[in-house]
């Protein structure tokens, strides 16, 4: 507990991040949809709507078609229909759970954007605490760089997969750091 809280990020640094952040998400939508008429992220966010539609109408082939393995034998190989199989689920993995929450926020790509960077945001949050704990004399430059820095922030803002490999990855690296620390399996529990 001691040594999470010296870790902490104060809460008004987090809250500027934070809003830093949506700012960002506005913006990236604003821009691809303005100047380049959309970019994969506006494509997800038209598959959300579509996954809605099939959780309406079709629920049951909402919640199990990632384990359907049709894609899998619809190409010349099976190493074809494995990459698309793997393409499919990086879709998934973000679409699947907005739709859920497309009640809430009643479709709109930049309420669905700032609800997905929820997860993303917290894979900075437990970056920075894994960072401080190896160089804690550099809690403003490793804030800078994980919440700040405009290049980082801009891309993981978008509804991308990005921000979903940033959250994992850090989640992993917090998890194996708490593990080698505590020599225990409560680390896991910790996150």
């Amino acid at each position: 507990w001691n040594a999470r809280q010296a870790n902490a990020l104060p809460f008004s640094w987090v809250a500027f991040a934070f809003l830093f952040r949506i700012g960002f998400t506005v913006t990236y939508g604003f821009l691809f949809l303005r100047y380049y008429n959309g970019d994969d992220t506006w494509m997800l966010h038209r598959e959300i709507e579509e996954e809605f539609g099939q959780l309406m109408n079709d629920p049951q082939m909402f919640f199990l078609e990632p384990f359907y393995f049709k894609e899998l034998f619809a190409h010349e190989t099976p190493g074809t229909g494995f990459h698309y199989y793997l393409m499919d689920w990086e879709n998934w993995i973000i679409c699947k759970p907005l739709a859920l929450l497309q009640p809430l926020t009643e479709g709109n790509y930049y309420c669905q954007a700032i609800l997905f960077n929820l997860l993303p945001f917290w894979g900075n949050l437990l970056l920075y605490r894994y960072f401080i704990t190896a160089y804690p004399d550099r809690r403003k430059t490793v804030y800078f760089i994980l919440f700040l820095f405009p290049p980082l922030v801009f891309w993981w803002s978008g509804l991308r997969s990005d921000g979903l490999l940033l959250f994992f990855s850090a989640l992993l690296m917090a998890g194996a750091s708490m593990l080698i620390k505590d020599k225990k399996t409560r680390g896991w529990i910790n996150l």
